[in-house]
């Protein structure tokens, strides 16, 4: 999964963690990612 947002944006931060705690949970089944928009 792949996320798209940026870090200065405050929704983005707030789902961080939870896309870090996603990540670990499904590890070996998906990978996810945060892609920052402004920076790439």
């Amino acid at each position: 999964m792949i996320d798209f947002g940026a870090d200065s944006c405050v929704p983005c931060k707030e789902m961080a963690p939870v896309l870090k705690k996603l990540n670990t949970e499904m590890q070996g089944k998906a990978i996810v990612k945060f892609v920052d928009v402004w920076k790439n």
